[in-house]
């Protein structure tokens, strides 16, 4: 498989724990992420209220994904989908 040189920039910005947390919720459980490098050496490991708020951003889209949108956009969050995330958590009480 074969990746626009728009899309492996993209993909390069994605976790490795958000792609593998897509692909288990789409019953992909038996894929493996080989050759992973870490982008910004320099961040912090995502854990406590950092993973917490993940995992909310990720339930949100999910639901836009499975509604029909791209995820472009949403992994990473452009502005138009921070604001709607922000107007989603409003909405659901998260």
């Amino acid at each position: 498989m074969t990746f626009s040189e728009d899309s492996r920039q993209k993909l390069k910005s994605v976790s490795t724990a958000t792609l593998t947390s897509v692909l288990l919720k789409h019953r992909l459980r038996n894929v493996f992420i080989r050759n992973v490098h870490k982008i910004n050496k320099g961040a912090p490991r995502l854990v406590g209220p950092g993973a917490f708020e993940q995992t909310v951003f990720e339930d949100f889209a999910e639901e836009r994904v499975r509604a029909g949108e791209g995820i472009f956009g949403l992994y990473p969050p452009e502005a138009e989908a921070e604001q709607a995330f922000r107007e989603w958590r409003r909405e659901k009480g998260r």
